[in-house]
């Protein structure tokens, strides 16, 4: 999931969160895109591809009204995402709301992109596993992919 934001010397630049990556919320008639959705699908229990680009429409839709209610705080180390422009991030919603693992609990993202050390400096190996945690208590309440 990607995030388009402004730094404070103004430069407009795209971020993508670490540890997670939400389904595609668009249709594209591209083999490779097709198989991208495919296998988003399949991370997410089985999904049919039109079950899939739902799933993506429910998280964009929900990061939209949630981000731009809360309070937040980007934290950026200016590593670029495979020379895309883009730039791995760790985003703070209010005080304590890592972005990244709301989108885990509630079945709206998969653990699927590169790991890092969190600010707070949580290691990758035990953060992941909180992830996990996570995913295992999204699937048993059946939210968001999960439920689907």
């Amino acid at each position: 999931m990607s995030h388009k934001i402004k730094t404070q010397d103004g430069r407009v630049i795209e971020v993508r969160l670490y540890y997670v990556d939400a389904a595609e919320s668009k249709d594209k008639p591209y083999d490779d895109y097709r198989r991208r959705v495919a296998d988003q699908g399949e991370d997410f229990g089985g999904l049919n591809y039109e079950k899939t680009i739902a799933l993506g429409k429910e998280a964009k839709t929900y990061a939209e009204a949630r981000l731009k209610s809360a309070q937040l705080t980007i934290y950026i180390r200016w590593e670029e995402v495979y020379d895309s422009g883009r730039y791995y991030a760790f985003v703070k919603a209010g005080a304590d709301e890592w972005w990244h693992e709301t989108l885990v609990e509630k079945g709206l993202a998969r653990i699927h992109t590169k790991g890092e050390e969190l600010p707070d400096g949580t290691r990758y190996g035990t953060h992941k596993k909180e992830l996990i945690a996570l995913e295992k208590q999204a699937q048993r309440a059946k939210v968001g992919a999960w439920g689907k």
